[in-house]
């Protein structure tokens, strides 16, 4: 942890009850069509979307997943980094987990390298090592931001890292040479949305009406819980612009079927700048939880 910070660290841990929690390896996908500049990085409990474009840099979306006793509360961070910040320091710990590898490791628990901080004051990510740990997971992986006071760490081995370290990579290269339309500025708004581009004078869209979304038949018969993180326009009557939404993250194609059905029963009170109303890009995270979990 930064010297100052003195929120606690939550330490994420596997959930027992959960289906779905025999993940043990990570995967690097690129998303859908619609998605060609995000990659979804899956480690045994956490999952990554890693975007990037001359716009924002680099951003990294980081939610414990459902095979974690913290997955089910809908955390979901959003960090926003300078692209050439993660070029230097993706180089910095690859070059400092391969110094560990030979030399046989520290004594004491300790950060590896400098953290990258975020574009946001006081959030950061770090890798650190622990000597207690099991063997292949002595590396940690940091998330703190003292402006949300939310901050987890969880173990990683050195290939899950890997994965996270070249999608990174790939979106600071992206970043250097591609715009995307919309920029990708997050600030939390009412409603669990995110409204999305760097316009502080908007104010927010607020959900105001939604019919109860119908969980998958199979999924409530097979106990399978899930997420659906999409980004969508809502325009100057507060409804959804259905050409524009885009799936940033699924659990399964039932579930993603689910909300793009709810989509266009969803009313929201429009954003506004100077009392008039705008089309306002936003980033929207839904939950499928099973009532006892």
């Amino acid at each position: 942890m930064k010297p100052g910070c003195t929120h606690r660290i939550a330490v994420l841990l596997a959930g027992a009850i959960l289906a779905g929690a025999g993940r043990v390896s990570s995967q690097v996908t690129p998303l859908p069509a619609e998605s060609l500049l995000s990659v979804h990085v899956i480690w045994p409990l956490v999952d990554f979307v890693v975007e990037g474009d001359s716009v924002s840099g680099v951003e990294l979306m980081a939610s414990p997943n459902l095979a974690t006793k913290q997955g089910g509360i809908g955390e979901l961070d959003h960090l926003r980094f300078e692209a050439i910040l993660v070029r230097q320091w993706t180089g910095l710990i690859r070059h400092a987990v391969d110094s560990l590898d030979h030399s046989g490791g520290l004594r004491m628990l300790s950060l590896i390298s400098p953290v990258l901080p975020a574009k946001t004051k006081g959030a950061y990510i770090g890798l650190g090592y622990d000597p207690g740990a099991r063997p292949g997971e002595r590396f940690f992986f940091l998330l703190d931001d003292s402006v949300t006071h939310k901050a987890w760490r969880v173990g990683v081995a050195v290939r899950d890292l890997d994965g996270l370290l070249a999608a990174m990579e790939g979106a600071a290269q992206r970043g250097a040479v591609q715009t995307r339309v919309a920029a990708h500025l997050f600030t939390p708004i009412t409603g669990d949305s995110v409204i999305k581009g760097d316009a502080p004078q908007v104010t927010p869209p607020r959900l105001i009406s939604h019919p109860t979304w119908a969980y998958p038949p199979e999924a409530v018969r097979s106990r399978r819980e899930g997420r659906v993180w999409m980004e969508f326009v809502i325009d100057t009557l507060g409804q959804v612009e259905l050409q524009s939404v885009r799936v940033v993250l699924s659990d399964g194609d039932d579930f993603t079927r689910s909300v793009r059905d709810l989509l266009p029963h969803l009313r929201y009170q429009p954003g506004r700048v100077f009392g008039k109303a705008v089309r306002v890009e936003v980033f929207q995270q839904m939950n499928f939880l099973m009532a006892n979990r």
